[in-house]
């Protein structure tokens, strides 16, 4: 059986092309012939993603949601003012804000600690 996830991405991926080509697609037995876990090539074939194109776990923004944080940092950085922590959580929260659609529930807010791990994945701005 293949170890890392990669090679195991690489399996699943082989098994989908060999599931589409099936007029009757048995998921249980391709998973054995291309030896990955049977529960992950399911949910794979019904449409979910891979540990790669998932969000990590903790994140509140996207990645796209991130970038467009730095780049407004960044925007503070060159016009030469300095931008605070608690600047940062607001923008983040706004940016939360503003792309949520459900009207049912609140919108989502940045956590204690997610500035930390933010800045810590991003110490240029630290």
């Amino acid at each position: 059986m293949p170890q890392s996830n990669e090679e195991i991405e690489q399996q699943i991926q082989l098994a989908m092309d060999s599931l589409s080509e099936q007029s009757k697609p048995n998921i249980a037995k391709t998973a054995r012939e291309f030896a990955v876990p049977v529960h992950r090539l399911r949910r794979r074939w019904k449409g979910g993603k891979s540990l790669f194109q998932r969000q990590p776990n903790g994140r509140k923004l996207s990645s796209a949601q991130e970038k467009a944080l730095c780049e407004y940092i960044d925007y503070f950085d060159a016009v030469g003012a300095s931008i605070n922590r608690r600047q940062i959580a607001i923008a983040a929260n706004s940016i939360l804000e503003e792309d949520h659609h459900d009207d049912t529930e609140p919108p989502p807010q940045i956590g204690d600690h997610w500035l930390q791990r933010f800045l810590k994945r991003n110490p240029d701005y630290y």
